[in-house]
């Protein structure tokens, strides 16, 4: 964490290129303005300009596990194993949001049992492999107050700079 904060620190970042990181890394499951997935938490209310607080939640995603967001393993009498959120349940059915963001449904009676999982879905390793510079640019994107604004003319104005190169 101290590590990947320091780099964070070291250098220049471009939020603009920290979003397609963004995207591929984590938009999948986790929401960011208007974009991304709803399996994890939506981050766009989180307080993400804490980056100690970002990093461990990012590095070690088991650390804390936000209220809604534990996961659990359910056993059924036919030997599935479905693991995911418990994102509705009543006294006949339990629906389980699975990682890949489909709600499978269960006859409670199929279910044989139910055990919350001490491991998050959200998978650890994700900023691993990224340079240096990826870093500091997905934490200048998770850090912006509001979207991005001008996104094309961005991207067109760095193309026409690396062909003038």
């Amino acid at each position: 964490i101290n590590r990947v904060a320091d780099v964070i620190a070291s250098g220049k970042s471009n939020p603009y290129d920290g979003k397609p990181i963004f995207t591929d890394r984590c938009g999948s499951c986790h929401r960011l303005y208007s974009s991304g997935g709803n399996i994890g938490p939506d981050l766009t209310s989180y307080q993400r300009s804490n980056k100690e607080t970002m990093l461990l939640h990012i590095i070690n995603p088991g650390a804390e596990i936000r209220e809604g967001f534990e996961s659990f393993v359910v056993l059924t009498e036919d030997g599935r194993v479905v693991t995911g959120f418990k994102a509705d349940e009543d006294e006949k059915v339990l629906v389980i949001r699975v990682a890949e963001g489909q709600a499978v449904s269960l006859n409670k009676e199929e279910v044989d049992e139910i055990k919350p999982s001490v491991k998050s879905l959200m998978p650890d390793g994700l900023l691993t492999d990224l340079s240096d510079q990826q870093l500091r640019d997905l934490f200048a994107y998770f850090q912006t107050t509001q979207p991005l604004v001008g996104e094309k003319q961005f991207r067109e104005q760095q193309l026409l700079e690396k062909q003038s190169q």
